[in-house]
């Protein structure tokens, strides 16, 4: 969502990046082949998933199986990438052999893992990112050709000093920090940079599960200004709220571990963004379509 609250969609398998101005259901492709033509080429995404837009209405967008983040400028017709170099198809074969083998991925600094979810800082440019099968998040300075870890890389797991899955995270400049929805440690997770381990916010590490206090798979999680937390739980489809330091959750939408296509039901909801008045919008995955919830 930019400054005008239009809506940026990745359309993941139609391999494109979608802009709806606000208040239109009709979307116009800004980013990749608008047919869904897949590819490695730079005018081509090989699922597009995460995006994030800067004040000027550019977009970095993680091109999640071609390894890369790539940004495009507000009316280019070709992408640049900024992160990652591209390697896909044979060399994600070969870090998956790796990782049964040693238990860990490649975790070169200037390589990236099916990227996922993206956050950027406004005041710096600095670009973070969940480089999921590494298990990390990566943040890269502008222009910079590698990265450094600010949150896991020790393998993957569900200690306090690992990640499991890292699909979609909250940036808090705030407290220097950030939040993450641990989508295989079923728990969301503070982790502050330069510290070796996370806090845990809400959910039981490891465990899988559909009360108030635990999670199933979550996919994503921002803040809104009060510091409240709202949570993706892609396999319950459901969206969580957490007042803020409460770890007991309210459902919002969707209906514990009932799928469905209706109003008030989600199908797989993989993840959400709130406007000015807190209102959310949510990417439910299976039903193709992003829903509006008022605010609660």
């Amino acid at each position: 969502m930019d400054w005008q609250y239009n809506l940026y969609v990745t359309d993941r398998y139609n391999n494109r990046v979608q802009k709806f101005v606000n208040g239109s259901k009709i979307g116009v492709t800004i980013a990749g082949d608008a047919t869904g033509v897949p590819g490695s080429s730079l005018n081509l995404f090989l699922q597009s998933i995460g995006i994030v837009v800067d004040d000027n209405e550019n977009i970095y967008v993680a091109d999640h199986n071609n390894h890369r983040v790539v940004l495009w400028v507000r009316g280019s017709t070709i992408g640049k990438i900024v992160a990652g170099n591209g390697k896909h198809s044979s060399y994600f074969i070969l870090c998956f052999i790796s990782h049964l083998i040693q238990g860990i991925a490649m975790k070169e600094n200037n390589t990236l893992w099916s990227p996922h979810g993206l956050q950027r800082d406004p005041n710096t440019g600095i670009l973070y990112i969940a480089d999921t099968f590494n298990c990390r998040i990566m943040r890269y300075l502008p222009n910079a050709t590698s990265g450094a870890q600010v949150a896991g890389g020790n393998s993957c797991g569900n200690n306090y000093g690992q990640l499991n899955r890292v699909y979609g995270f909250h940036l808090d400049l705030l407290t220097n920090s950030v939040i993450i929805a641990n989508a295989f440690g079923h728990n969301v997770v503070r982790w502050r940079f330069g510290e070796s381990n996370w806090t845990r916010l809400s959910g039981t590490p490891g465990v899988q599960g559909a009360t108030s206090t635990m999670f199933y798979e979550p996919s994503d999680v921002t803040l809104d200004p009060m510091g409240n937390i709202y949570v993706v739980d892609f396999r319950n489809h459901r969206i969580q709220f957490f007042w803020a330091d409460e770890s007991i959750g309210t459902t919002l939408t969707g209906v514990t571990g009932q799928l469905g296509n209706n109003a008030t039901l989600l199908y797989f909801p993989s993840s959400l963004i709130l406007d000015n008045q807190l209102n959310i919008y949510v990417a439910d995955w299976y039903n193709h379509r992003i829903q509006k919830f008022l605010r609660y």
